[in-house]
């Protein structure tokens, strides 16, 4: 078993005291979610979660994988090269879209689109702040972007069966996986990875309410609130 880095681990003690003493007065779920998100990324980063828990997964070439909030394309590059899976790169700002294009322009098994996903076709206006540009967030430059509806790409694709959705779109979140779960094709995907936002209205609550219904068909394998969870239907069957 490979031993962590001393300050990292130093780093896991503190933050492993401090929840337990939270847990104990029952603060947690009492706590603003900016605040739990300040808690929970600091857990994060104490687990090392991105090189650890946002790659681990079982998948093959014969996997299709959905990036939805590609951005610049890194955590698809890390999967297609560890996976070789099929994978689908949704970034809907036009400067980022056309730097995944580019990335992967001789990489057959990774497809960028220029659109993002949700449960209709329109037009919104993002607010263009790197890897935080959001429809739900002001900003000096603001841009007209496409959404389509997820339900129709993949009949148009022929798509029936996700091995892994990774969702990070800044909001946007809340209402594709309501929609997901309200028309039953929540089943069709194997594993969401999930980081749910703290500054759109009502969060927790619909937060809460996705995760209740996600239980019926997934079970959660990792959660470091508003910051990264994975749900796996595997893991629940």
């Amino acid at each position: 078993m490979t031993r962590l880095p001393f300050t990292q681990r130093i780093a896991r003690s503190m933050v492993k005291r401090a929840d337990a003493v939270l847990t104990l007065c029952g603060l947690p779920d009492r706590m603003p979610p900016y605040t739990t998100h300040a808690r929970s990324h600091r857990q994060w980063l104490a687990s090392d979660g991105d090189a650890t828990h946002r790659l681990a997964y079982e998948l093959g070439p014969e996997d299709v994988v959905f990036d939805v909030g590609g951005y610049r394309g890194d955590w698809a590059a890390e999967i297609a090269e560890r996976y070789g899976s099929r994978i689908h790169v949704f970034e809907p700002v036009a400067a980022y879209y056309q730097q995944i294009e580019s990335r992967f322009a001789e990489v057959e098994n990774v497809v960028a689109h220029a659109f993002g996903l949700s449960s209709s076709d329109r037009t919104v206006s993002l607010a263009v702040l790197e890897d935080s540009s959001s429809q739900f967030k002001a900003g000096q430059e603001v841009e007209a972007c496409r959404l389509r509806s997820i339900t129709d790409f993949m009949k148009e694709q022929r798509i029936d069966r996700v091995a892994l959705l990774k969702l990070n779109i800044e909001g946007g979140e809340y209402e594709l996986l309501e929609s997901l779960i309200e028309t039953g094709m929540i089943e069709q995907f194997d594993n969401i990875q999930v980081q749910f936002h703290w500054f759109v209205p009502k969060a927790r609550a619909r937060m809460r309410a996705i995760q209740a219904k996600l239980q019926k068909t997934h079970a959660l394998t990792y959660q470091y609130e508003f910051v990264w969870e994975n749900w796996s239907a595997q893991a629940a069957a």
